[in-house]
Order: C-alpha cells, then sequence, then structure tokens
C-alpha cells in the first residue's frame, strides 16, 4: 500500500476493506503511468461494484480524465482526493 501508508494499520482491522484499498491502491499505481491506464482501469471494472455511491462516479469521472489526459497532473491528484476520501469513508464506517 504506498498511496495510503497512514492508514494502514486502521484499514487492517477489517480483512474486506482492506483488499478493496489494496486494489485502489494497485489501481492508482497503474494510473500513474501513462503506459498502463488500460491495466488500472480493468482493475477498476473489477472492483466497482463494490464500491459505494457517490464515491464510484466521483472515482470514475476521475478516472475518465486521467485517460482522456485533461490536465493530467491535476487528473491524476483529483483521482487519488477522490480514493482517499473513499479510504476514510472506509475507515469511518467499518474499521472503528
Amino acid at each position: 500500500m504506498n498511496q495510503f501508508k497512514k492508514h494502514e494499520e486502521q484499514l487492517k482491522i477489517d480483512k474486506d476493506v482492506y483488499i478493496i484499498a489494496q486494489q485502489l491502491d494497485n489501481m492508482l499505481n497503474q494510473m500513474w503511468c501513462i503506459r498502463s491506464f488500460e491495466e488500472g482501469y480493468k482493475i477498476w471494472r473489477d472492483i466497482s461494484s463494490f464500491i459505494d455511491e457517490p464515491f464510484r462516479n466521483n472515482i470514475l469521472v476521475e478516472i475518465h480524465h486521467v485517460m482522456l489526459k485533461h490536465g493530467i497532473k491535476q487528473a491524476r491528484i483529483a483521482l487519488k482526493d477522490e480514493v482517499e476520501k473513499y479510504i476514510i469513508f472506509l475507515i469511518e464506517e467499518y474499521c472503528q
């Protein structure tokens, strides 16, 4: 878990939450590299059904911005921010 190291211990409280967080982390790592956008999107498709609304829609919008290269640096940061909001939601809902 590169992106969410500071939350790792809290996420480990719930095994399912930790697995989702690891997959989101892997997706972000793939989205950071232009050559692996498709791999990141494939990971997203595999896990998106487990993501709660409105987070699912917000993350998907940012994924599309990254893939379309709309202000690539800003889009990646916005994607990471949306995923982190969801991670915090998971901690508050399932790991207390």
